[in-house]
């Protein structure tokens, strides 16, 4: 199996979170010589560790959890419906 499709099945069972992903962006971004300190910290937000990845993957938890919310209230008024 390549790495891409471990990534997926860890995702998919459970041993890796959209919210892990995230935080190792952010250590391979940290780690990297190359990038300035300044724009680590814009990105990374190295003191409070809030910085635009973190953003980014608290709106994508979000968009996540709205979306199952919705498809379980919708499949229970589904059901609601077919019980009438």
């Amino acid at each position: 199996m390549n790495k891409y499709d471990q990534l997926v099945a860890d995702l998919l069972s459970g041993d890796l979170s959209v919210r892990m992903v995230g935080l190792a962006i952010q250590s391979y971004i940290r780690r990297r010589k190359e990038i300035p300190e300044g724009v680590k910290s814009l990105v990374c937000n190295v003191n409070s560790g809030n910085g635009l990845i973190g953003s980014m993957f608290e709106l994508l938890q979000e968009i996540i959890g709205r979306m199952e919310l919705s498809y379980r209230r919708g499949m229970q008024e589904g059901e609601d419906s077919r019980r009438i």
